[in-house]
Order: structure tokens, then C-alpha cells, then sequence
């Protein structure tokens, strides 16, 4: 289809890239290039249709398009752009109800198309707009899209049995990971979502108002489309986040982002709120938020695409920008041009969301508390036995539903009446339990016991007026306190009546969901003791150089290759938290090159990942060090007159984020940080022959 150009240009320079480093490896990003977006005229289009993008996809020299939502959206083909506007309109079956189909890829070496989709969980329940729940799901077909079967969740919230907002500690309810773009790096060898975060002000009188939403971004290798748990988050500069309840960084503030590579500059851009960003490199993921494009405003789930190749990923200068839910596009150009950069800085809640990430990803540093084991268990699942003569309804409509709006209602008339849930424990263990029931005017009080043994006190379901019925019904989350199960299997989980309000119409009890959520064991205590005088140096594990037992005076742990770089021995737990460590130290020789020095390694994660409190040869200095990623920071320091040939005492403390070097028990430095929270210990020497000896973990 070809369209007028009338244009409205809003320009743009870019700003010089800065040292980027990724995985231990500095890597230097390119000098971003000024360039200038331009739209053309808006043409209104005759096809399309639903309420997500639209996803486009060339195979077997047909250009496909699908769009709309549900277990049957729609498909068009034609060999050229232009005959999409004529081609029959065929619908393609086999997603779930309730999800929007977005993006589209065909995988020729497999013949396979890869469709994702949205989710929104309770979508129509309640009267709050941000009450429910979404993820991102994986389809796929091998009959040319006649249908699609479900390859599984690829993306999800790391709060991901969170399914709704009563649920939801503080402020900000988390209802996860959204609106995507689906984008394909064949060159790269890797499959990109693009998806929309989002969080709801609960203390707004409707969560849609004061929300916040930021994109962030996944990766799976192209050739393992076919397998839900390849997906890896972008967190913190690296990729190693699961994609299904992983963490994962804030790129840009904003949502709906459209993400292409522009041929005509050399550089990735991102199209959102109105904004344009752009990027050197999707595995940096280096956006700079530029300026705001008013063309975009009509534009809400767009896509791009090249009219001279009909991708969607690599836009050249022949291009439209196109939205099917309101069935409109207009010509998109990118061209090198040198103009005015206008700041946009990022506006969060000064309040921290509750998804590890203090203060919001931009500037988070630290190490993310462990998330713990949640099992979410379903009410509709068989039960047991339940008295004689009531009714028990497994399809009942419960509001605000963890379990995607369907719970059990008990048509109990008395006290005593009862029902025995068979539930499966996954692991034994120490659990918090909290149970999920729907109130209301009917509704009486009920006492849980398990394997025959009271869990809490008795529990009222009264709600004479819910805020936001459902069925005329509430909702209530109950804290149950802890249970320790010795066994993995089936449980016997008793909910009896045991009476009901006075303002009460009956005894009715409603159920949705029990959620056990594991109690992670206390970490290792950190003891430890080495002198070495068996002979052996059982237990330690070296990196670089010469480590052997030799005799000096008595046994040492000696690393004698004076001329070695970077040799560590390492020992401990990984889970160690607070502690401190401490080693005798002498240094025979020091290499007359480089940058000599001897000291200690604490909260040691891997090779990338260290505290470290040294002496360096070179400069004379005590050193506190941080390694994150392979890069260096150096957060404490002073010089201290140190001599080879002589014993020290080297003593490191952490505890919290407070770190402290002791040197022949004498505190020289203190420091602050809260990159690492754990790791092992170890003794390390850079171009020294060094000896250690007496080494002690308390």
C-alpha cells in the first residue's frame, strides 16, 4: 500500500555511549548516531481488528498477518502488502479464552510458526481495573496456521502466585508481565520479548489510576522456541534470570514498547509512550530514552514493518507504522540528521516496589533477598468426604480468584457440618499457610485442622456488604500460621463449621485456594578452622598458580609461583552470610612487575563476584574491593607499611551491608555495601609468593 507523505518531523541527537560492562567483559558501546523519525499521512485501513498488535511473519512466499483474541483470532496472507487488503479472512483455532495473540515468527528450519500471546487473568471480575493477573504464553503450529497448540508460560511475574491484589503486600500490587513485542534477531540467534511491567497505586480509589508500568525484556535461543523454560530475563546487566518468576531490570519508564533495527542509522530504536529511544546492542539492552514524538500518539499496539522485505525487525527506509486495533497506519522514515536532544528522565514512586528491587531497577544494586518456595493449591481438586446431605460445588464463581475465578462453595447448614480436602505437600517441610475463602451475609465460621491437629483459630467468613461483590460475595486472605509437614504427599486439610455470625443468613462456606509457602532454612553456620599441619589441603579448591602444603616452622598453605596472576584458594559454604574470616600472612616475594599483592576473599560467589581486602605492592595501600560482573570498585582504602619476609594477621568482617579490614588486630578500614550477601571464603595472592597459615571462620 502506498501512502502520501505528509510529514510532521520531531528530531533528535544522540548521546555519546559510555563504557558498558557486561559478563566480565568491558565492552565499549558505539557512538550513538542523530537521526530523525518521520510519519506520514494517517490512512484508515478496511482489515484488522482486536485489541492487541499485530503480529506479521513471511513464509512459503506468503506475508501473514494475525490479530484478535481468544481461542480463535484472525489470519490474512497474500504475497504482497497491498493484498492483504483483499485477502480472505480465515480464523485460526486452539489458544486459550483469554488471550491476545501479538507476535508472530516462522521458523524455516523446522517449518514452525511461534505465536505469543497475553494473559489476563479475572480480567471481568470486580469493578478495579488493575485487579488482574497477567503472563505470557507460547503457542505454536506446524499446519500453516490452520491452528495452535500451547508450547506453555514463558513469561511471568517473579510474584507469580500472586493473583490478585488483596494478596498483595504494601502499596504497589504487582500484576505481572503484559503487553509485549515479539522480536526476532536471526543474525543473533535469539527470539527477544519486549513486555510491559506494571504495577497499581492500591491506595488510589481505582488501581488503574496512579499506575506505573516499565518495559523490561527476555531472550530465548531461536532454536529452543519450542521449550517454555528457555526463556532468561535481563537483570542487572546479565541474562541468567528464568523467565517464568525470575527478577528482571527496568529498560525504559514506560509501556507498549515497539522495538526495531533501523538499517538506515545502525541502531536499535524503541517506540513507547509516545517516546523514542534507541540502542547499540540487545545484549547490553543500552537504551537512552531521547524524545518525545507526538506522530505516536494515535498509535497504541503498533508494529513496523519494511515494505520492500515485510519484516518486522529490520526496517529499512520503505516503511509503514501500523495499528490494527483502530485499523490505521501511516509511512515511517528513519534518516541521519544532526538536531536538538531533549531530556527525558525516569518518574517512579519514591515508595520501593515489593519485587526486590529497592528503589526501583534503575537503581538497584544489591543482592535480591532468595525467593521462597510457594505452592499455591486448588480447591478443585477432588476432596475427600464432606457430611452427608450438603452440597459441594466445585464450579462456584469466587471473586478475585487466585485460581483464575472458579472456587467451591459448601452448602453447609450447622455446626459440625464439615469437608476433608486431600491435599498434596510437593516437599517436606516448614510452611506459613494462608487460606483463601469468599464472604458474605450467609457465610459462617469455620476451623482448619490438618492430619487431625487444629491450624489457628477459627476463621468468620461474615461480610454483610462486600466492597466489591461478586456474586453478592467478598474476598478474605487468612494468615494460618506455620505447619511443619515430616512427609511429601497427601494431607488431610478439615475445614468444620463451627458457627456464624449473629447478623448471619446460614453457614455457607467458600473456598478458593490453600497457598503454602516454604520457610527457608536458617544458612550454614559459618565455622571453620585450617592449619594445615595434616599434611594436606583437604577441602580447598585453587584458581591459578602453585598451591602446595610446605613446612615453615610449621605447615602453610603456600602459593609460590611468584610470577601468577590472579590465584585464589577457596573454601566454605556458598550460603555463608555474616562472618568474619581471618589468616595469618607472609609474603616472601613479590613479583618486581604488575600489580603485585596478598590478601583475603569474603562473600566469594565465583570468579566475577567478590569482596576482597588486600595489600597491593604497587601503591602501598589496604585495599576494600568489590568484583561485580568482573568489574572492580574499590570502596575503602589507605596506606600501610607492609614487608616481605614478615607474618601478618589479616582479618575480614561482614556483617550486613558493614565491612571491615582488621591487620594485626588493628581496625584500618570500614566500609559500606550491598552487592553480596553470601559466598565462600578465600586466600589470594597476584604476583607474590605468599604463605598462609591458621585460618579461621567465626
Amino acid at each position: 500500500m502506498w501512502l502520501s507523505l505528509l510529514s510532521l518531523t520531531l528530531v533528535v541527537s544522540m548521546l555519546v555511549g559510555t563504557l558498558i560492562i557486561e559478563a566480565g567483559t568491558a565492552e565499549a558501546a558505539t557512538v550513538n548516531t542523530p537521526y530523525k523519525t518521520t510519519m506520514g499521512a494517517l490512512t484508515t485501513m478496511t482489515w484488522g481488528g482486536g485489541d492487541a498488535r499485530p503480529g506479521f511473519a513471511t513464509a512459503n512466499g506468503y506475508l501473514y498477518a494475525v490479530w484478535g483474541r481468544g481461542n480463535a483470532f484472525k489470519l490474512r496472507k497474500a504475497t504482497t502488502y497491498a493484498g492483504l487488503e483483499t485477502a480472505a479472512e480465515t480464523t485460526v483455532t486452539g489458544m486459550d479464552p483469554d488471550d491476545w495473540v501479538v507476535g508472530l515468527y516462522y521458523d524455516n528450519a523446522t517449518s514452525t510458526f511461534y505465536v505469543t500471546a497475553h494473559v489476563e487473568y479475572d480480567y471481568f471480575l470486580g469493578s478495579v481495573a488493575a485487579h488482574h493477573y497477567r503472563k505470557i504464553k507460547m503457542y505454536k503450529s506446524t499446519n500453516g496456521l490452520a491452528s495452535v497448540t500451547k508450547v506453555g508460560d514463558i513469561i511471568t511475574s517473579d510474584n507469580s502466585d500472586i493473583h490478585g491484589y488483596v494478596d498483595y503486600p504494601g502499596n504497589y500490587y504487582d500484576f505481572g508481565a503484559g503487553d509485549h513485542n515479539f522480536y526476532v534477531d536471526e543474525a543473533g540467534g535469539y527470539a527477544y520479548i519486549f513486555y510491559v511491567h506494571a504495577w497499581a497505586d492500591l491506595r488510589s480509589p481505582a488501581f488503574a489510576q496512579g499506575m506505573f508500568k516499565s518495559e523490561r525484556v527476555a531472550r530465548c535461543p531461536i532454536n529452543q522456541l519450542g521449550d517454555p523454560t528457555c526463556w532468561r530475563n535481563f537483570y542487572l546487566g546479565s541474562w541468567n534470570e528464568l523467565g517464568r518468576g525470575g527478577y528482571a531490570s527496568d529498560l525504559v519508564n514506560g509501556s507498549n514498547g515497539y522495538v526495531f533495527y533501523s538499517s538506515v542509522i545502525g541502531k536499535y530504536l524503541m517506540m513507547y509512550n509516545n517516546t523514542i529511544a534507541s540502542a547499540t546492542s540487545l545484549t547490553l539492552q543500552d537504551w537512552t530514552p531521547l524524545y518525545t514524538n507526538t506522530d505516536l500518539s494515535w498509535f497504541y499496539y503498533a508494529s513496523a514493518l519494511d515494505m520492500d522485505t515485510f519484516s518486522p525487525y529490520i526496517i529499512g527506509s520503505n516503511a509503514i507504522y501500523l495499528e490494527l486495533t483502530r485499523r490505521r497506519s501511516a509511512p515511517l522514515t528513519v534518516t541521519n540528521t544532526t538536531t536538538t536532544r531533549t531530556v527525558i528522565d525516569p518518574t517512579y514512586p519514591a515508595e520501593s516496589v515489593p519485587d526486590n528491587s529497592p528503589g526501583w531497577d534503575w537503581s538497584f544494586t544489591g543482592t535480591p533477598a532468595p525467593k521462597p518456595t510457594t505452592y499455591i493449591i486448588s480447591y478443585q481438586w477432588p476432596y475427600q468426604t464432606h457430611t452427608p446431605g450438603i452440597g459441594f460445588y466445585s464450579d462456584y464463581t469466587v471473586p478475585y480468584s487466585v485460581n483464575y475465578g472458579f472456587g467451591m462453595r459448601m452448602t453447609s447448614t450447622a455446626v459440625n457440618d464439615y469437608v476433608n480436602l486431600n491435599i498434596n505437600v510437593p516437599t517436606a517441610g516448614t510452611y506459613h499457610l494462608y487460606s483463601y475463602n469468599a464472604t458474605g451475609p450467609a457465610a459462617g465460621d469455620f476451623q482448619l485442622s490438618i492430619d487431625g491437629v487444629n491450624q489457628g483459630s477459627p476463621v468468620s467468613l461474615f461480610e454483610a456488604a462486600p466492597a466489591h461483590p461478586q456474586n453478592g460475595l467478598g474476598y478474605k486472605k487468612t494468615d494460618m500460621g506455620t505447619v511443619t509437614f515430616t512427609t511429601a504427599g497427601n494431607h488431610t486439610f478439615k475445614y468444620t463449621v463451627t458457627g456464624k455470625n449473629a447478623a448471619s443468613t446460614g453457614y455457607q462456606l467458600y473456598f478458593d485456594v490453600i497457598k503454602l509457602v516454604q520457610t527457608p532454612p536458617p544458612p550454614p553456620a559459618a565455622t571453620f578452622s585450617d592449619n594445615f599441619e595434616s599434611g594436606t589441603a583437604s577441602g580447598w579448591t585453587t584458581t591459578g598458580g602453585t598451591w602446595a602444603v610446605v613446612t615453615d616452622g610449621s605447615k602453610v598453605y603456600q602459593q609460590s609461583a611468584s610470577a601468577a596472576t590472579d590465584t585464589h584458594a577457596l573454601n566454605g559454604n556458598a550460603g555463608w552470610t555474616n562472618y568474619e574470616v581471618s589468616s595469618k600472612v607472609k609474603v616472601d616475594a613479590f613479583d618486581p612487575g604488575g600489580y603485585a599483592g596478598v590478601g583475603l576473599d569474603a562473600r566469594y560467589q565465583d570468579a566475577n563476584n567478590s569482596y576482597s581486602f588486600q595489600y597491593y605492592k604497587l601503591t602501598g595501600q589496604l585495599k576494600i574491593q568489590k568484583e561485580i560482573g568482573g568489574v572492580f570498585t574499590t570502596l575503602a582504602v589507605k596506606s600501610y607499611p607492609f614487608a616481605t619476609g614478615t607474618w601478618y594477621t589479616l582479618k575480614a568482617v561482614l556483617n550486613g551491608s558493614n565491612l571491615e579490614f582488621w591487620v594485626n588486630g588493628n581496625l584500618e578500614l570500614t566500609a559500606t555495601d550491598t552487592s553480596l550477601s553470601s559466598g565462600k571464603i578465600g586466600l589470594n595472592a597476584h604476583r607474590a609468593n605468599a604463605k598462609f597459615d591458621d585460618v579461621i571462620v567465626q
